[in-house]
């Protein structure tokens, strides 16, 4: 055998492999396809936090020793208010930005917040995908 003979044989053999190869990975992804399942997996529930605008005493209600606005399983829209934060005896609001469900109150009423500290942990209300 020649040299070019060689040279074209190893070709063969590596232009071989390389189909082999694709048809494999053809193969594959059928196999994944048909094995699919057409119903999607439950999604997880979504969470995220309401937090303290800014440091101050947290007072769940209208008022110091008032009802609470929000107990755990209410629903929430956007701009409920979900409490106050006491500076020097001013009331400053906070707000939901959200649909959702309170799922957990992470503070106790009277008691000290600082800025970012969550306060409610709210399942978010997600509508149905589009199909």
């Amino acid at each position: 055998m020649t040299a070019v003979q060689s040279i074209r044989h190893s070709q063969v053999w590596v232009w071989t492999l390389i189909c082999l190869l694709a048809m494999l990975l053809v193969l594959a992804v059928l196999t994944r396809v048909a094995g699919a399942d057409s119903s999607d997996p439950p999604k997880e529930p979504v969470t995220t936090y309401i937090v303290s605008p800014i440091s101050g005493t947290f007072v769940a209600g209208q008022y110091r020793g008032a009802e609470s606005y929000v107990a755990i399983g209410n629903k929430l829209e956007p701009d409920t208010v979900v409490g106050n934060v006491e500076v020097r005896g001013r009331l400053h609001p906070v707000h939901s930005m959200l649909s959702g469900t309170v799922v957990e109150v992470l503070v106790v009423d009277q008691s000290l917040v600082a800025p970012r500290q969550p306060l409610f942990k709210v399942q978010i209300e997600t509508g149905p995908t589009p199909a």
